[in-house]
């Protein structure tokens, strides 16, 4: 269906066997049991840790946590370095749906 954007209505329709008023019952039913239903599965919920890890994993944060080492160890300012620390923690945190 090459360039179906330029394609009447009733030529968008026809190849999909369907009419503007939709389905018939009877194909509808058959649809249903040559498909199924259209149901998506629940996705398996990824450990919290490599989420965690993986949202630490960028240039920004390593920026951020040299800032911290920074501030805590060269300025000696534990209150900046704290702040700091616990931003990323509550974004990282925030970012792992717990």
């Amino acid at each position: 269906m090459d360039n179906w954007h330029n394609f009447s209505m009733e030529e968008t329709l026809a190849p999909l066997k369907t009419t503007r008023h939709g389905l018939s019952e009877g194909e509808a039913r058959e649809r249903l049991r040559k498909y199924s239903r259209n149901k998506l599965l629940p996705r398996e919920k990824a450990p919290w840790v490599p989420v965690f890890l993986r949202h630490l994993a960028s240039p920004l944060i390593y920026i951020l946590l040299a800032a911290d080492a920074i501030e805590l160890f060269y300025m000696g300012k534990p209150t900046d370095a704290g702040v700091i620390f616990t931003i990323l923690l509550i974004n990282s945190l925030k970012n792992c749906r717990l």
